[in-house]
């Protein structure tokens, strides 16, 4: 998807999401939305979808599009370089908050990261695991990252944080309902600590 926010007769900008999401705006400006639906999002594609959304709000709403903001998926890094290639005055980037995520995901050791999904991942899809999760005061639900979710690794870090000592006695109570390596992992002070 495609979105123009602008000012009719004024400068404006894109940001270009090609999958769903859901964003919440305070503007007063327009907006107008193409849906890419089927459409195979290849940079070289992506840029013919933001360039015709350009012209758009050309044609359509007398406004100039002065900048274009994208994430910082490689289709969109092809998609950004061919913007600025024909023209040059584009002022074509990614977003910041996406890049920050994408830097928390590589500065993350993975030796931490791995054991932390597995037992994020373990109480999320374990249906009596995550009830008796559920039941213990001040848990949160198990979250994972996802590349596309801004802060996700952080956030996957602090519900395991926040969760670890119900874990714990989740593991004491019911030791006989867990993988061992699952349970060991739980009680490994380090990944804790590393976390």
């Amino acid at each position: 998807m495609v979105t123009l926010w602008f000012k009719k007769g004024g400068p404006t900008s894109t940001m270009s999401q090609l999958w769903p999401t859901v964003s919440r705006w305070i503007t007063s400006h327009s907006c107008w939305i193409h849906r890419t639906g089927s459409m195979t999002k290849y940079g070289e594609n992506c840029k013919t979808l933001a360039q015709k959304s350009i012209k758009i709000a050309k044609d359509k709403f007398d406004c100039v599009v002065t900048c274009v903001v994208t994430d910082n998926a490689r289709n969109m890094d092809k998609m950004r370089d061919g913007l600025k290639e024909d023209d040059c005055s584009l002022v074509v980037c990614g977003c910041s908050v996406h890049m920050l995520n994408l830097l928390g995901q590589d500065i993350t050791p993975s030796s931490v990261m791995k054991h932390v999904m597995k037992i994020q991942k373990y109480f999320r899809n374990h249906h009596k695991l995550n009830t008796w999760l559920i039941e213990c005061p001040d848990t949160v639900k198990p979250q994972l990252p996802t590349e596309t979710r801004w802060k996700s690794q952080l956030t996957c870090i602090d519900t395991f944080i926040k969760n670890r000592s119900s874990y714990m006695t989740i593991v004491h109570e019911h030791e006989d309902d867990f993988v061992k390596q699952i349970a060991r992992n739980i009680q490994d002070i380090s990944i804790y600590h590393n976390a």
